[in-house]
């Protein structure tokens, strides 16, 4: 969408059209369970730009995380997914020990699962 194409309110202001609602559904609608920039950007049909710039608030705002892979590709994903280890952070005092480890331990599995499939299986050992 160009500059010219955009909608303006009735005061001249252009409309914001990537909203943070648009930006954690199209997340959250995603066949995968990260996105990477682009293809955010390609979901809600606007710039990579407007969809980082939008990506990176909601990620100082704790509603996503985000990950590079090998500074290639930044992958995004909603913090609520339960998945990652980052949501136990919100959940101190509702869990016990042993639920948290369990949880902890999952998600470490979850994420070398990634890592192999997505980096390659050696992709670990070189990061040590």
């Amino acid at each position: 969408m160009s500059q010219g194409d955009r909608k303006r309110n009735r005061e001249g202001q252009y409309v914001e059209t990537v909203t943070r609602e648009r930006v954690l559904a199209a997340l959250e609608d995603a066949d995968e369970p990260v996105m990477a920039t682009g293809d955010v950007a390609d979901a809600l049909e606007c710039s990579r730009e407007a969809a980082r710039l939008k990506l990176t608030d909601l990620a100082e705002d704790g509603e996503v995380e985000r990950h590079d892979v090998r500074g290639a590709v930044v992958v995004w994903w909603p913090t609520h997914d339960p998945t990652t280890a980052e949501p136990l952070q919100d959940l101190v005092g509702m869990l016990d020990e042993d639920e948290a480890d369990a949880f902890e331990e999952r998600t470490r599995a979850v994420r070398e699962q990634f890592d192999d499939e997505i980096l390659g299986s050696g992709a670990r050992n070189h990061e040590a």
